[in-house]
């Protein structure tokens, strides 16, 4: 009898394993396999089941920073003897998306044409500026099940309601925790193939888009499930972390040390530019002295806003242009002949452009002029840190620089644009193609949109750079803005804040040391008026050199000034 069932004990074994394999056989004959849970590896063995994908950008100084960080991921997986990592730069793979910068734009063509449904486990999102430790990236992403729906990173959150997320979680924004974007974002295959399926049926708070890991927070919690960022401050870092410097000569983290994943590089300065093949060096003085800065004005903030202006970082610039609808010869502001509009401002905003081109071309004290920065009367500057950050770029090539948003980038007819409150920076050969080429379909339709559907018929792209800031301080989280405060350029509007005190508070130091070391002196706030500090557009058409003896047109001496502000030019 124990033999009888020994037998059957077998045959009941061979059964199970039969129909196991016919089954087996049967599913991968349709070409889809679904593995038992309990047989399945849900966590990452393999460099090469992730995806990098970097937010690059066409420009030059963008692409090399971009093509750095790939070079790197490939050169750690060589020394670490793993398989050959997905590393994609977008600005390559997704050429024909204006919108790739914004992620959603093209979350259906990473899944499409990136992602290998049997193999791809995680998807991490990388700006240029971002490093990868791939040694702790492995261990950290072996802990976690890409089945999951579920996304890591450094989580940060608005202290207020913000109109750079849309005002978004307006009762209580700190509610919301998104990810820094520079510090890496991780995504699990499961939870990129649900946005992809719930993406069509989609309804999105604006048709702008703005910061693209608030947006994609945003569009995960409401398309998932309420699924909400996985904290792995651990991992993401939002500065290289000192225990990577410290490492043993073995290559271990000394013992307690924090282990950086992923973290956010700081600014650069450049210090040599290749162009046509040659190494071009541009002293910092050299770039000062070369750049005009036009800042847009109405009568009506004549008294509350270029008092601010020309008593802080409008001192400074070498040459300045105020336009306004009005001449007024207590603030030196030159009269454009357009009325003001309540919004859009893109008649004035192109008359500006236009006498700017025509005061450069004809004015020989002006000749050697090479960036033009077009600015608000209420943006707040650092003159230094704009002058540090175009050493990056060519002055010999078209540039179009700032804050970039995006409008409609879902849609096929959408674009990207440079948001004027920030400052936009062009080249001179970037102006004159704006000043000869640009027109407004009516008076108040809005300028900055206006001036980026011009500048593409020459197929000049906006080119983002994190340093410029459409909104005020406390509308960006703290981990964002300060963790680089040297170079940020600006911020813009004067809403509830004290823009004299964000000045002193961002860039006043910097600006006078920058001073200081390039021996750079500026007229005393008490020098007398001249005559040629009272110009209009009349002036600038006959090629009349506004600067005088001085070369300075920004010496506006009656403005009116803050009580508790005195900048300190009396050490430099």
């Amino acid at each position: 009898m124990h033999l009888n069932i020994m037998i059957i004990g077998f045959v009941l074994v061979f059964v199970v394993i039969l129909i196991n394999c016919c089954c087996y056989s049967v599913i991968a004959a349709t070409g889809v396999v679904f593995p038992s849970s309990s047989a399945t590896n849900t966590s990452l063995t393999q460099l090469d089941e992730i995806i990098f994908l970097v937010l690059s950008q066409e420009n030059k100084y963008h692409r090399g920073i971009a093509e750095s960080l790939r070079r790197n991921i490939l050169r750690q997986s060589q020394e670490l003897n793993l398989t050959k990592p997905y590393v994609y730069l977008t600005h390559e793979t997704f050429r024909h998306r204006n919108g790739a910068w914004a992620i959603i734009p093209i979350i259906e063509d990473v899944y499409r044409d990136l992602v290998q449904p049997q193999k791809t486990k995680f998807v991490i999102l990388l700006e240029p500026n971002t490093h990868v430790n791939i040694s702790v990236l492995l261990k950290y992403l072996s802990k976690e099940d890409y089945q999951k729906e579920q996304y890591f990173g450094y989580p940060v959150y608005d202290k207020e309601a913000t109109i750079t997320h849309h005002f978004s979680f307006f009762k209580n924004p700190s509610q919301f925790k998104y990810p820094l974007l520079s510090a890496g974002i991780v995504l699990t295959v499961s939870l990129w193939k649900r946005l992809v399926e719930t993406l069509p049926n989609t309804t999105f708070p604006s048709e702008f888009s703005i910061d693209p890991a608030h947006e994609l927070a945003l569009f995960i919690l409401n398309s998932v499930n309420g699924t909400r960022l996985t904290s792995a401050s651990s991992y993401h870092c939002i500065r290289a972390p000192n225990s990577i410097m410290k490492a043993t000569r073995k290559g271990n983290i000394q013992a307690g040390a924090k282990e950086c994943a992923i973290y956010r590089k700081e600014f650069t300065p450049c210090t040599k530019l290749k162009y046509n093949g040659m190494f071009d060096e541009q002293p910092l003085v050299g770039i000062y002295n070369r750049l005009i800065v036009a800042v847009k004005t109405c009568k009506k903030f004549h008294d509350e806003r270029l008092s601010v202006v020309l008593n802080t970082w409008g001192r400074l610039i070498p040459h300045l242009r105020i336009f306004s609808d009005t001449k007024d010869k207590r603030l030196g502001t030159v009269a454009t002949g357009v009325p003001n509009t309540e919004m859009g401002h893109c008649a004035k905003t192109i008359k500006i452009l236009k006498l700017l081109d025509a005061e450069l071309t004809r004015n020989a004290s002006l000749s050697d002029i090479q960036w033009v920065v077009l600015a608000d009367d209420d943006t707040i500057l650092s003159v230094s840190a704009l002058v540090r950050h175009l050493a990056c770029y060519s002055p010999y090539e078209d540039l179009y620089l700032g804050e970039r948003y995006g409008y409609f980038l879902l849609n096929d007819a959408g674009y990207n644009y440079i948001t004027g409150g920030g400052g936009i920076v062009f080249t001179r050969t970037t102006l004159k193609k704006l000043a000869t080429n640009c027109t407004c379909p009516t008076s108040h339709s809005p300028d900055d949109m206006i001036v980026s559907t011009c500048l593409s018929q020459f197929r000049i792209p906006a080119t983002h750079s994190s340093n410029f800031h459409q909104a005020r301080p406390i509308d960006y989280p703290a981990a964002v803005v300060a963790a680089d405060r040297t170079n940020t350029i600006s911020f813009h509007k004067y809403w509830q804040i004290d823009p004299y005190a964000v000045y002193e508070k961002w860039f006043k130091e910097n600006d006078e040391n920058f001073l200081f070391r390039n021996s750079i002196k500026i007229a005393s706030n008490e020098h007398p008026r001249t005559a040629a500090d009272d110009v209009d557009e009349v002036q600038i058409m006959n090629a009349v050199d506004v600067d005088g003896n001085a070369n300075n047109a920004n010496v506006i001496f009656n403005a009116k000034k803050h009580s508790d502000y005195e900048m300190n030019h009396t050490d430099l």
